[in-house]
């Protein structure tokens, strides 16, 4: 057999290689040479090249035998990549984007039990920190929103101090345009993600213009005890209050019954009591009250004085008128001078009592 020692220009192969043994090999083998001569063998023999087969993209992983190469957890997609297990980062080490600290780009940095993110990639710009007890946000956090203008913006409903007015802890609620109730609701029901009025029982409303810009306090439709929704107060934008009214007319409009209330009053047997008073026009005021559980006074009284009060009329339970007098004895009785005008003829008694007929 002839042999080659050397070629220093070009070789063209007009058939097949040949091994020693007179073998052309089979698809995927390569030339090795021997101590016996040249034979075809597979890649997978040659001491160093390891064998095996991945998937395409796949970045190659040497098996724990170190001799072949299986898949990777790192998939290559063009400029992309992705990572299918976990990524284990020394405790103190920081993950960066952009090169590290001081090139505007986020920085995660993570010590023991806490995390901390950078977004601006300087360390006196932190974001939050996360740790087993407690996440802190610094700076606006926004919820449904990319632009929050609080400390908490959950899309038209913030919440913090000094956004909206310095030094102020403020919550507001903005609904959707000027026609659009702004509500809060005050419901019971288990049902985390209630978007219905059932389980509301009470609501305040900010009405808009749909309701020429009131206030309402409300019982919702959702209260188990009330038939349906029902306005118990109204605050008009003209200083205008309605209980049982949607349509105050006056600085206070109540439809429906008043009962007045209160314990005995420094002990002075004074119960529901009820005060009329100029507002900036003198100390005197006049007062009407229930007096020992019984007995309805009209009295007039001296801010300025320590006075308890002048009672000029009184009606007992038993029906007795008195003016002027707090032990009526008749059905109607005025002290002794004062007299009485009844029609065109005036009256006067000794007694204190004005005679019939």
């Amino acid at each position: 057999m002839a042999q080659i020692k050397k070629i220093s220009t070009e070789l063209q192969l007009l058939d097949k290689f040949l091994d020693t043994s007179g073998d052309a090999g089979t698809s995927g083998q390569i030339l090795s040479s021997t101590a016996t001569g040249i034979n075809w063998i597979d890649g997978s023999a040659i001491p160093g090249v390891p064998g095996g087969s991945g998937t395409l993209n796949t970045i190659p992983l040497w098996t724990p035998d170190g001799d072949t190469l299986g898949n990777s957890p790192i998939t290559i997609s063009g400029n992309n990549s992705s990572f299918a297990g976990k990524i284990g980062i020394p405790d103190g080490s920081d993950v960066f984007w952009g090169g590290g600290y001081g090139n505007g780009a986020p920085v995660l940095a993570a010590n023991g039990t806490t995390m901390k993110m950078y977004p601006s990639g300087s360390t006196s710009g932190i974001q939050f920190s996360l740790s087993p007890t407690a996440a802190i946000f610094y700076g606006n956090v926004g919820i449904g929103t990319t632009s929050p203008t609080a400390p908490l913006d959950v899309f038209g409903v913030r919440a913090g101090r000094n956004w909206a007015i310095n030094n102020r802890a403020v919550i507001r609620l903005d609904s959707n345009g000027t026609s659009v109730p702004s509500d809060i609701l005050f419901g019971h029901t288990a049902a985390a993600n209630q978007t219905s009025w059932t389980g509301a029982y009470w609501s305040l409303s900010s009405r808009g213009s749909s309701a020429s810009n009131k206030f309402y306090f409300y019982r919702a439709s959702g209260n188990p005890t009330g038939a349906s929704e029902q306005v118990l107060m109204t605050f008009d934008p003209n200083l205008k209050v309605g209980i049982g009214t949607t349509s105050p007319s006056s600085t206070l409009t109540v439809d429906g019954e008043i009962e007045i209330l209160s314990d005995d009053i420094s002990g002075t047997n004074e119960g529901g009591h009820l005060t009329l008073r100029a507002a900036s026009a003198g100390t005197r005021r006049w007062n009407i009250d229930n007096y020992a559980n019984s007995d309805l006074r009209f009295f007039t009284e001296d801010d300025s004085t320590a006075n308890n009060g002048s009672v000029k009329m009184i009606i007992r339970d038993n029906g007795n008128v008195g003016i002027g007098t707090t032990t009526p004895v008749e059905t109607l009785t005025i002290p002794s001078g004062e007299g009485a005008m009844l029609g065109f003829k005036r009256f006067y008694s000794n007694t204190g009592t004005v005679p019939a007929g």
